[in-house]
């Protein structure tokens, strides 16, 4: 493994678990609105 190869990996390691935090954020959201409107 090349530092370059590491380096690429972290970065995108850190974009996906980004995009999934995002993923996660939204999905609670939608669910906790969807329990307001149900109640």
């Amino acid at each position: 493994m090349s530092v370059e190869n590491k380096i690429k990996i972290k970065s995108w390691a850190r974009r996906a678990g980004a995009v999934l935090l995002t993923v996660l954020a939204n999905m609670t959201a939608s669910s906790t609105s969807m329990r307001v409107r149900l109640t």
